[in-house]
């Protein structure tokens, strides 16, 4: 268990926390919050009924559609905006918001033969970032990327905006000036993986 896992008593307490505060404006069903977070509803209920006592979120509707494209507004829950240490927390928990980078790396080997990856955005503080995350490789398995990415979302409470490309198709990208790229590594990024080309590598520079 983290510090804040201790300090608040449970990690899915500072979980849901930073679900609400990374997404201040957002309402959110019970369904939603529980498969974002990957918390069970039983907890999840628990939790909820303990910020609402306190103050930090209130109840509130959220318009859902289903698959035949009906819509109907349903009960749901968002951060409660004239909370008075909403701030405070929010300095707190997102301070401690820390990526365990060794554990991406090693989950997002197990999605294909990775030869650059890239963390932008959110994940290295720069919130105008288009992208989070980067993904340059062979015989990437999109879901497998996807199922990665929302185990982290799961943890830092915000969803993640990421891009996954074939490595010759990455390439020629690359050499056209795509914006998207441009806009991420043009810009402050880190770099977990890069085994790219020497001459790629240049280029990218």
């Amino acid at each position: 268990m983290d510090t804040l896992g201790i300090l608040f008593g449970s990690l899915a307490r500072v979980k849901l926390m930073r679900h609400f505060l990374m997404n201040p404006d957002k309402r959110f069903t019970v369904k939603e919050l529980s498969i974002r977070s990957k918390i069970s509803l039983s907890t999840l209920r628990k939790e909820l009924n303990q910020f609402k006592k306190a103050g930090l979120i209130k109840d509130t509707t959220v318009t859902v559609v289903n698959s035949r494209g009906t819509s109907k507004k349903v009960k749901g829950v968002t951060l409660n905006a004239s909370f008075p240490h909403s701030q405070s927390l929010a300095d707190l928990i997102l301070e401690n918001s820390t990526l365990n980078r060794n554990a991406l790396v090693k989950k997002l080997k197990q999605t294909g033969k990775l030869k650059l990856l890239v963390l932008s955005g959110i994940l290295t503080g720069t919130s105008d970032s288009r992208l989070d995350v980067l993904i340059v490789g062979k015989d990437i398995e999109p879901k497998k990327v996807d199922r990665a990415l929302r185990e982290v979302e799961a943890e830092i409470g915000r969803e993640l905006a990421y891009a996954v490309f074939d490595t010759d198709d990455f390439i020629y990208r690359m050499n056209m000036y795509d914006k998207l790229i441009a806009d991420v590594l043009d810009y402050p990024h880190e770099r977990l993986i890069d085994v790219l080309p020497i001459s790629t590598r240049r280029s990218i520079n």
